[in-house]
């Protein structure tokens, strides 16, 4: 299933802006990987986006990659289940003419 997410905040910037837009495509978990980009769903804070840092079996470790972010250690282990979607494509906001890929 694919999505579109808009970005709020800037806890991912320089990579990802509050405005912009992401298109994101709900993985088969073994397919993640890490340094992958995933939006998932937090009891506390909704809609998120950072980057994985490490997988293992009890969820996913992730990371913001701005200083100010909430780093993964007060986020928790991601629930493998509460992953919307792994980020394939980045929409930059209006006025700054730029699509890019993820790999």
């Amino acid at each position: 299933m694919i999505r579109i997410v808009r970005v709020k905040g800037d806890s991912m910037s320089p990579d990802y802006r509050s405005g912009d837009y992401v298109i994101v495509l709900k993985p088969r978990l073994a397919a993640l990987r890490i340094g992958h980009d995933i939006v998932f769903r937090d009891r506390s804070n909704g809609l998120l986006i950072k980057r994985v840092s490490a997988i293992h079996d009890d969820g996913i470790v992730v990371e913001g990659t701005n200083t100010l972010s909430a780093a993964g250690i007060h986020i928790g282990d991601v629930d493998r289940r509460s992953v919307i979607g792994r980020v394939i494509a980045h929409i930059k906001k209006p006025g700054q003419n730029d699509v890019r890929e993820r790999a």
